[in-house]
């Protein structure tokens, strides 16, 4: 499934304010070869999703000053994202996710927001 197809009946609101939780989010991967792909066209992790679950693991150095004691500073976020899935062979994102390709690729996650 493409992005736009799981928007198609969607009415989205660029003002919205509010609570976001894990079951508003998509996960969505350009798949193509060149990665230049129209967001639009992003494959869509939906088929075969039993569960998701997300969770933030701080980085932080901490330094010991002699008159103040211990501080510490959060350097950086780790964001991990767990899925369980039944295999759905032919589902496009699927395909690419479990392929000997994307087994030692290596790369960044980009988030983009419609």
């Amino acid at each position: 499934m493409k992005l736009r197809d799981l928007f198609e009946e969607i009415e989205t609101n660029p003002d919205f304010e509010g609570w976001l939780t894990t079951d508003d989010m998509v996960l969505a991967v350009d798949i193509t070869p060149d990665q230049k792909a129209d967001i639009d066209d992003y494959a869509v992790a939906y088929t075969g999703n039993k569960d998701k679950s997300s969770s933030l693991n701080p980085e932080e150095k901490t330094t010991s000053y002699y008159y103040t004691g211990k501080s510490s500073i959060k350097t950086g976020n780790q964001r991990t994202i767990d899925f369980s899935m039944d295999r759905y062979i032919k589902d496009p994102f699927q395909d690419f996710a479990f392929s000997f390709d994307m087994k030692y690729a290596y790369g960044y996650l980009s988030v983009a927001q419609k």
